[in-house]
């Protein structure tokens, strides 16, 4: 699998994330345990999907050189 193919692997699991805690947030339990789990599966899936973008730009770019973002991924 090239980087490129990656790339491309990344965005769309960024893309079902995106989804996922749209849905998530269109739910509204009246139960507040409910409304509570709600916001903490929500608070866990949105560091999944800034990292999952930010990886389809690095694996995307990774070869252009006048790509310089992104120093958290460089070694």
């Amino acid at each position: 699998m090239t980087l490129t193919e990656m790339s491309l692997c990344y965005a769309r699991t960024a893309a079902l994330l995106q989804r996922r805690i749209q849905s998530l947030r269109a739910q509204e339990p009246e139960d507040p345990e409910a409304a509570f789990h709600l916001h903490r599966r929500i608070s866990e899936l949105t560091p999944l999907l800034r990292e999952a973008r930010a990886l389809a730009a690095l694996t995307e770019h990774y070869y252009d050189r006048s790509f310089y973002g992104y120093e958290q991924y460089r070694l």
